[in-house]
């Protein structure tokens, strides 16, 4: 594949990923501009078109007479004749004549003397009235191989010329002659400073480089060097079609960014943040903080007031969510269907904000089109993201877990009520045995009953351990409250990551991609 082919392909590709995201005017351009160079190149690329353009009372038609050494182009004083394109060639063989047919130039003349390799177009005035004119001048410029603008002394400033088709086309400056003609007309002392001020005119058109031949069509001055110059130019554009590249890359170039920093995906910590609130990330972290110490407290707290924790409902059950795992390794899991309140209203419109505000960062540095495009898609998928939040807490695991400590305090506790039990009972039999004056007595240490001891260091440790272990159990509950939150926010991550982060990137990839085959198309500097 050779250069032309590459950058038709890779700028086909970037308007491919461009359609409906980028300003359909560049676009229409760019396929415009690659329909022209394959249409150009579908034809004889051993012919070199060579058009001649300039304003009314150049000299173009004296010029072309000249160049050609016939008499074809109508040449007039008074007012300008050229009103059709006329096409001069050494041999209008049937190649020859397959292209002036695309180009849609009917007028055509022989001009032995011109190389076989060269076509030369005399051109209507780009500043006549008739807008037909000009605008079959713009699009000769964009579709022959070699320009030469042709200017006068006493027009060569036609603000016509500079502004609308100079200036547009300085890109083409490898394939751009000017000519002043009529230089009869000046003194010889005058032409310098002319050629100074249209060298001038051009810099600022951003032709610099492009060289200026004076001629006099009428004294043939500078015909045989303008001649030479038309060959070398397209000898070398029969090498390397420098106008068809230039013609690509300034579609390229008016597809590429201003700015090198576009499209970074941003951070989605706010984004998940919001989901998770929506989600009921708050209510489940409480419940399961509740759950939490009303489970602590069942195995830890003291035997004789736990049982009434049984009157007051899990706060996970009240939720349809999972209830057991006393035992250690058990787990808690989260249904597909729960009872978590539904986003508020206030929660849902904070998503879409924080959705709407990360796609604004990340599409940073975007065409307006593109970021309209992907902030709609964001849009739309907003609700059905906040219709899945519950969804996707489905079968999370609940830190909720029993720590082994309950098991040494259920223990402990165990042992205290039965000294308590052993301790409180043996002072009852003792007593009714007093009462029934059967003298049984209790044995001391100390000097102090044992069976009050046993209930006293009964009640003690049972208290003691009951507020030890509400304690931990409060520090244990609020560690998991934390995780529950935590493992909301991944949970959460994973959705907001598949609905809204992922088509987000997809989106960037692609205008990524749209900027990587832009730049393949340019000619390195």
């Amino acid at each position: 594949m050779d250069a032309i082919a590459e950058k038709i392909t890779h700028l086909q590709r970037a308007l491919d990923l461009a359609e409906g995201r980028f300003d359909p005017a560049s676009i229409e351009a760019g396929r415009e501009t690659i329909a022209t160079v394959t249409q150009r190149r579908n034809y004889t690329t051993d012919r070199t078109v060579v058009a001649l353009f300039g304003a009314t009372g150049s000299g173009k038609s004296s010029l072309a007479n000249a160049l050609t050494e016939t008499n074809h182009a109508r040449v007039a004083h008074t007012r300008p004749t050229t009103t059709q394109p006329l096409a001069f060639a050494a041999q209008l063989d049937t190649p020859a004549a397959a292209l002036l047919d695309w180009m849609e130039i009917s007028k055509r003349a022989h001009a032995p003397n011109l190389d076989r390799e060269l076509i030369l177009v005399d051109l209507p005035d780009v500043d006549s009235v008739e807008r037909s004119h000009r605008e079959l001048s713009a699009k000769m410029a964009r579709i022959v191989d070699v320009l030469i603008w042709v200017l006068d002394p006493q027009k060569y400033a036609d603000d016509v010329v500079h502004s609308e088709f100079l200036a547009p086309l300085a890109r083409h400056a490898e394939v751009t002659l000017v000519v002043l003609n009529q230089c009869d007309r000046l003194d010889r002392a005058a032409l310098p400073g002319v050629l100074d001020d249209i060298h001038r005119l051009l810099a600022a058109d951003g032709l610099p480089r492009v060289e200026v031949v004076p001629t006099s069509a009428l004294t043939g001055a500078g015909i045989s060097k303008l001649a030479a110059k038309v060959r070398d130019i397209a000898a070398n554009q029969r090498e390397n079609r420098a106008k068809a590249a230039a013609d690509l890359d300034h579609a390229a170039r008016q597809l590429l960014p201003h700015d090198e920093h576009y499209g970074e995906l941003a951070g989605d910590g706010e984004v998940i943040d919001a989901a998770a609130r929506a989600a009921g990330m708050g209510a489940l972290a409480t419940a399961v903080r509740r759950s939490y110490l009303r489970r602590a407290n069942a195995a830890t707290g003291w035997p004789f007031v736990r049982w009434v924790t049984k009157f007051r409902p899990d706060p996970l059950k009240r939720l349809h969510l999972g209830v057991g795992a006393r035992k250690p390794g058990e787990r808690v899991t989260i249904p597909a269907v729960t009872s978590l309140p539904a986003p508020t209203p206030v929660q849902a419109a904070n998503v879409r904000a924080t959705a709407h505000d990360f796609v604004l960062r990340s599409s940073a540095g975007l065409p307006l089109m593109w970021r309209q495009e992907l902030l709609a898609d964001t849009q739309s998928r907003i609700p059905q993201l906040i219709d899945s939040l519950d969804r996707s807490l489905a079968m999370m695991e609940l830190p909720m877990q029993p720590p082994p400590w309950w098991r040494v305090f259920g223990v402990g506790q165990i042992i205290a009520m039965l000294m308590t039990l052993l301790g409180g009972g043996w002072l009852l039999l003792a007593g009714f045995g007093d009462y029934l004056r059967l003298g049984l007595g209790v044995p001391t240490w100390h000097d102090f009953p044992i069976p009050t001891l046993l209930l006293l260091v009964g009640v003690g440790v049972g208290l003691l351990l009951a507020a030890i272990g509400n304690a931990a159990a409060r520090i244990g509950a609020n560690r998991r409250a934390s995780r529950t939150e935590k493992l909301v926010r991944k949970a959460v991550s994973a959705t907001v990551g598949e609905q809204l982060i992922a088509p987000t990137a997809r989106q960037l990839e692609d205008y990524h991609q749209f900027v990587r085959s832009a730049k393949q198309v340019l000619t390195p500097s």
